[in-house]
């Protein structure tokens, strides 16, 4: 049996630090990984820096178990998304 895993950084939970240090949602990286994971279909996903999955100072909030449609999800700590 083999197990296919894939390992994506997507910095920061897909988003950027503004001149104002304000985080913006970058939906075009958000779409690309999406499209680079149907591709692969992978059994596990590693996402490294998956931030936002709890309530923050930027009010972004992400489910990336539904963003990229996965039944399974489990994440450490959300301090750093790592």
């Amino acid at each position: 049996m083999r197990i296919k895993i894939i390992n994506n950084n997507i910095q920061e939970g897909f988003a950027k630090k503004n001149k104002n240090g304000i985080y913006i949602y970058e939906l075009n990286r958000e779409k690309l990984a999406k499209i680079i994971i149907e591709k692969e279909n992978p059994d596990i996903i590693v996402l490294t820096e998956a931030c936002w999955l709890q309530k923050n100072p930027s009010k972004i909030r992400k489910d990336y178990r539904k963003i990229l449609k996965y039944k399974y999800y489990a994440y450490g700590s959300d301090l750093g998304g790592n």
